[in-house]
C-alpha cells in the first residue's frame, strides 16, 4: 500500500494578456509587448507564440520570459524578408491563459528611416525666428485648421517670418515631425 500525502493548490484564474504593437523595429529583431494582466497576481512566467512568414510558409516558436514583471521581450533574430505575428499568455502552475489579441510586425517595412535634422521655432513679437545648423528646404507653416500658410523654399540659422496671432506647425524636409509655436502680440 503506498500512501500519498500532498497540499492541493486552488488553479488560478487568468485575465486574458493584451498583446499591444511591437517596438524597437530594426532589420534584425525587434521588442514584443504586451499590458501585464491582474490575475493571477504571481505567474510562472510568459509564453510568447511567435510565427514567422517566409515567402508565406509559417514557422511556429515557442519563447518563454523569465518570469520577471517586465511585459517586454526582445526578440533579435529576425530573417530578412520574413513578417512576424505573436500572441501571448499567461502560465502559473503548469496552466495557460487564452492566447492574447494577434500582433503583426514587418521589420522589413522600416528600411529607408532617416533621422531628422534639428530645427527650432521660436516666437518673436509678431512672427517666428528659425534656429538650425543646415539649411531647411520646403519649409511649411501651418494652421490649427490643416490650412498650409506659408511655403518657403529654404530658410537659415537666423531667418525670420512674420505671422499674425494664432498657433502654428512648422516642418520641412529635413525636420518631418511637426514643431508647435504659438504667435503672440
Amino acid at each position: 500500500m503506498v500512501n500519498l500525502v500532498g497540499t492541493a493548490v486552488e488553479a488560478p484564474v487568468f485575465d486574458r494578456v493584451e498583446a499591444t504593437a511591437a517596438t524597437n523595429i530594426s532589420s534584425t529583431g525587434f521588442r514584443i509587448n504586451w499590458i501585464m494582466p491582474s490575475r493571477p497576481a504571481s505567474i510562472d512566467c510568459f509564453r510568447i507564440n511567435l510565427t514567422e512568414y517566409v515567402n508565406g510558409t509559417p514557422t511556429c516558436m515557442t519563447l518563454y520570459t523569465d518570469g520577471s514583471e517586465d511585459s517586454f521581450y526582445d526578440f533579435g533574430e529576425a530573417k530578412s524578408g520574413a513578417t512576424y505575428s505573436y500572441t501571448i499568455q499567461t502560465v502559473r502552475l503548469n496552466r495557460m491563459s487564452d492566447e492574447s489579441n494577434v500582433i503583426t510586425v514587418n521589420p522589413a517595412g522600416v528600411n529607408g528611416i532617416e533621422a531628422t535634422e534639428p530645427l527650432a521655432v521660436l516666437p518673436i513679437g509678431n512672427g517666428i525666428y528659425f534656429r538650425c545648423a543646415v539649411a531647411h528646404t520646403n519649409v511649411r507653416i501651418i494652421d490649427m485648421t490643416g490650412r498650409v500658410i506659408k511655403v518657403i523654399d529654404s530658410v537659415s540659422e537666423g531667418h525670420c517670418e512674420l505671422l499674425p496671432y494664432g498657433a502654428y506647425m512648422v516642418y520641412s524636409d529635413q525636420c518631418r515631425r511637426p514643431i508647435k509655436v504659438l504667435v503672440k502680440d
